[in-house]
């Protein structure tokens, strides 16, 4: 049988709380350094560019915005098949006696899931971004009538998807570290 009986208590929630303080400031750090706006010039408003037509051009960045926010939707059923994969996990651990100590890592786990997948939607949101401005230059440059330009008419967002992610994953990371400091306790002799 393995016995849980730490040193001292408090040093296990110091870092707990280390590790949720360095969590919030890795996401908050990662999105205000990763959005600094990047000045592009935008392409000529010659009919072709490079040999490819207007056409082609347009129907390639169409074709790469619908491809990185089909990557979007599954980064996002993955991340949420992940917490339902360590919840089911979380269950047995809790339940097998011999096993409850390793129920304290899955929270674990679970904060660094939420990191990676974070960091890993926030680089496929620069992927969509691009081919939208790509889009948006080229609405622009081939006088198209204002109806038919589908970024002007998609431009009030609101609340978009990078901040509603970025709640999210704030949101779970202090979840997780909640439920670590409560299974620590819980296990204690």
């Amino acid at each position: 049988m393995i016995v849980f009986a730490p040193a001292e208590p408090a040093f296990a929630i110091r870092v707990l709380v280390i590790l949720a303080a360095v969590f919030a400031i890795g996401i908050g750090a990662g999105y205000l350094l990763g959005r600094k706006p990047r000045v592009r010039k935008p392409p000529p408003a010659a009919t072709e560019y490079l040999g490819v037509p207007a056409s082609e051009r347009y129907k390639q960045a169409f074709d790469t915005w619908r491809f990185a926010s089909s990557l979007r939707l599954q980064l996002l059923t993955t991340w949420l098949a992940v917490y339902v994969g360590l919840a089911v996990v979380f269950a047995w651990l809790w339940n097998a006696p011999d096993f409850k100590i390793f129920a304290f890592y899955v929270p674990i786990i679970a904060i660094i899931a939420t990191v990676l997948f974070w960091f890993v939607d926030d680089r496929n949101g620069d992927a969509i971004h691009a081919s939208k401005r790509a889009i948006q230059a080229m609405e622009a440059s081939d006088r198209l009538p204002t109806d038919q330009r589908i970024i002007e008419q998609s431009e009030d967002q609101g609340f978009t998807h990078a901040n509603a992610t970025l709640i999210f994953a704030l949101l779970m990371g202090l979840l997780f570290t909640g439920a670590a400091i409560h299974v620590f306790f819980r296990l204690l002799p």
